[in-house]
């Protein structure tokens, strides 16, 4: 008989977060990988909570270069791929300027920013979608709801 040994990340991601903001890392980058059609380029981001009683429950999201609005496809995250200046603001502390700007994605991985959670419905069952990214602290500042 087989034997599967479980970590407490592994048990984490059967968890759903509750709404909140979140000190968070980027933990991974995958990226730039073709879509399956070809017709724009992904980005794959490993996103981890990094205290409190989530620590370590992390999420993947991803970036694409075609979309223009935020979407949850299943219980997957995708952001147009300008929302990479928010999150270079949020870790960074640059401001947003509309300028031409160039970021290596190396520079965000394993940077504190904090968070944004939301639980969602997704065919019947709560998941959980990342919708912001604010500079590290900021969560300590606004209401918990």
């Amino acid at each position: 008989m087989a034997v599967i040994r479980f970590t407490p990340a592994d048990a984490l991601q059967t968890t759903v977060v509750e709404n909140g903001v979140y000190p968070s890392i980027v933990s991974k980058i995958e990226g730039p990988k073709a879509s399956t059609s070809g017709k724009s380029n992904n980005y794959w981001l490993d996103i981890q909570i990094t205290d409190g009683k989530y620590k370590g429950k992390e999420k993947t999201v991803c970036f694409n270069t075609e979309m223009r609005s935020a979407s949850l496809m299943g219980d997957m995250p995708i952001f147009p791929d300008s929302q990479f200046l928010v999150l270079d603001s949020a870790i960074s502390g640059r401001v947003i300027e509309a300028v031409d700007y160039q970021i290596d994605t190396d520079t965000l991985v394993n940077k504190p920013f904090d968070c944004q959670w939301t639980v969602e419905t997704v065919e019947g069952r709560l998941v959980n979608n990342i919708v912001n990214f604010f500079k590290a602290g900021y969560g300590s500042t606004v209401p918990a709801f």
